[in-house]
């Protein structure tokens, strides 16, 4: 949660530059990739969805929403929006491992 409440809902400043394309003609506001926070998240997509290969990445995350379920964050190429959301856990998303700066 810190991680998205430094880039202050805003997925551009987790987004790689370079690797994502804009998607101009959708009806959602994109914003280019900045990488402001050094992130650099690359669409990859998930298992079995070639089609998000160059449109999405998912970040699966240790908060389970249920036996079956997992919470993930998902950045999109066609919105600024950070989502986070359950899905199934055998979608096999990314993992990231983050560590929380050290406080003074």
């Amino acid at each position: 949660r810190s991680l998205i409440n430094a880039a202050g809902s805003s997925a551009s400043m987790l987004k790689s530059t370079g690797a994502w394309v804009v998607n101009l003609y959708s009806s959602y506001f994109a914003t280019a990739p900045t990488n402001a926070l050094g992130f650099s998240a690359i669409p990859v997509g998930s298992k079995g969805s070639s089609s998000f290969t160059t449109a999405n990445a998912f970040f699966i995350t240790t908060a389970q929403y249920s036996s079956s379920y997992a919470y993930a964050v998902v950045l999109t190429n066609d919105s600024d929006n950070i989502i986070v959301d359950d899905y199934y856990k055998t979608n096999y998303f990314s993992l990231r491992c983050v560590q929380n700066a050290a406080s003074n």
